[in-house]
């Protein structure tokens, strides 16, 4: 968990680039990092971001 937190600043600032944007809205690579940094199940986390 500790390792996702060093990287996330910086990948949410991806995140909001205009010309990553389209990108993102095919597959939502921020959340598959986030599932491989973290342990956590990529479709976990997508749920969760759905819900909030």
């Amino acid at each position: 968990m500790d390792i996702w937190n060093t990287f996330r600043k910086d990948i949410e600032i991806i995140n909001q680039h205009k010309y990553e944007r389209p990108l993102l809205k095919r597959f939502d690579f921020i959340a598959w990092i986030e599932s491989r940094l973290t342990g956590e199940s990529f479709m976990d986390i997508i749920r969760k971001r759905t819900v909030e």
